[in-house]
């Protein structure tokens, strides 16, 4: 069993959950695209301010509703790596093929989606390790971190005692464990919380 937790740059516009109005943004540097909802203003609403949008923001929240992550990402991948992408993901991750075409590939990994869009060029691997991490959760740590390295990828040295590595087509992956305590990720000031910290 697998699941992706996925992250986004800060600073996106917002659009409360009862407009119904969503934007599917494809991130500039081509790693992950999520739905991101966008901005009510007094413009593009002039109800707002009776309906309590605007107004100044509480710490630590919002007010304007419920805002999460999507669980649909999109990477425009070089046609170059088509053969061991799909391999990796399905063969290796168990991913479920729900499209395979000449233009694009859509898998499913527990609930997220993967959408690889294929193209003659695409972002340098080394573009990728400057981009956003993806983190993958499994309940056999050490069996699906030999079975990926087995098949050939880039790891990644970070001081943390986790996996880390890059895909084909270039993401980048944490392996953690489903149930593994990861709260050290979460508070620590430090940009290399794991490095104290102990795998499971």
């Amino acid at each position: 069993m697998f699941s992706v937790l996925m992250a986004t740059p800060r600073g996106r516009p917002l659009l409360r959950e009862k407009d119904h109005r969503t934007l599917s943004s494809l991130f500039p540097w081509g790693t992950v695209a999520v739905r991101i909802p966008i901005t009510i203003t007094e413009k593009t609403c002039p109800a707002a301010e009776k309906l309590n949008v605007l107004g100044a923001k509480s710490e630590g929240g919002n007010d304007y509703g419920k805002v999460i992550l999507g669980n649909h990402t999109a990477v425009i991948a070089a046609r170059s790596e088509q053969d061991r992408i799909r391999k990796f993901y399905c063969d290796v991750l168990g991913c479920k093929v729900r499209v395979k075409t000449d233009e694009v590939d859509r898998f499913q990994l527990d609930d997220v989606h993967f959408c690889f869009v294929w193209q003659n060029t695409a972002l340098d691997e080394s573009a990728f390790l400057k981009a956003i991490y993806l983190e993958l959760q499994t309940d056999n740590v050490e069996e699906v971190k030999q079975s990926v390295l087995a098949f050939g990828v880039k790891k990644i040295d970070v001081p943390d005692p986790h996996l880390y590595f890059q895909a084909p087509g270039g993401q980048t992956f944490r392996l953690v464990g489903i149930d593994e305590d990861l709260s050290v990720y979460e508070e620590s000031p430090s940009s290399r919380p794991g490095s104290s910290a102990s795998a499971s």
